[in-house]
């Protein structure tokens, strides 16, 4: 959390330069290009290229004091990451002893990097839970973050997975290889934006809360394509994750 901290104040004051090479299958023209570049195909969102199949919809609702955000809907891959699925779409729906992601707070905000949340025990960022009792390990890395709007569960150290969840807000592949990636917006990227672009202290903390009011899953009628792992030259980043 302490490297966390650091890493989005460092982020906020100074900018990230991050030296990387995401090869020839990443057009150059998405990989930093501002989070609202990807707003024109918002409600549908279409994908860029094929895709990790949907097997979830899960939505959240959003709310600042009196202001609705809107909603954003994520779409879950279950096929690549099924244990990391199965707690997000239970938490967000069941809860874990009644507890949902409902009336929890986005925690932490780094302007043009991501946002945070899902701390259904202390809403703060300090507490972590999942339906495996306790944190439970990394599933997978084949998802890359390559683009604004992948949500990815957010870790306490390697292996240490819980509620916690993140949603990029711009290209962050150097963080593919710390977390685990399972899911991508599929409506709601202004919300996104409004969220991303929220007033917060030095520490990334919303100077007024944002609260996810109501979430839930939706039908889904048949899988869908979200977004691809593409080709990558995985050329190792001299970075540090977040953490």
């Amino acid at each position: 959390m302490f490297l966390l901290f650091c890493v989005c104040i460092l982020h906020q004051t100074h900018g990230l330069s991050v030296p990387l090479d995401y090869g020839s299958s990443f057009p150059s023209s998405l990989h930093f290009q501002p989070l609202e570049a990807f707003l024109e195909e918002d409600p549908i969102t279409k994908p860029p290229r094929p895709m990790f199949n949907v097997t979830h919809k899960i939505f959240m609702d959003f709310k600042q004091g009196d202001k609705d955000l809107g909603r954003i809907i994520f779409g879950l891959f279950g096929e690549v990451a099924p244990k990391t699925v199965e707690n997000f779409r239970t938490i967000a729906t069941v809860g874990i002893n009644g507890k949902t992601y409902a009336g929890t707070n986005i925690y932490r905000i780094v302007n043009k990097f991501l946002f945070l949340g899902g701390d259904i025990v202390n809403n703060d960022g300090t507490g972590d839970t999942s339906i495996y009792g306790g944190t439970f390990p990394d599933e997978t890395h084949v998802v890359q973050f390559w683009a604004p709007g992948f949500l990815a569960m957010y870790n306490h150290g390697k292996n240490k997975n819980g509620c916690q969840f993140f949603v990029t807000c711009m290209a962050t592949t150097w963080l593919s290889d710390v977390y685990t990636g399972f899911g991508k917006v599929l409506f709601g990227l202004r919300t996104v934006v409004m969220i991303e672009k929220t007033e917060a202290n030095r520490q990334g903390q919303p100077l007024v809360p944002i609260t996810i009011v109501k979430c839930g899953e939706l039908p889904l009628d048949t899988p869908v394509s979200a977004i691809s792992q593409g080709s990558l030259n995985r050329s190792k980043v001299n970075a540090n994750p977040i953490k």
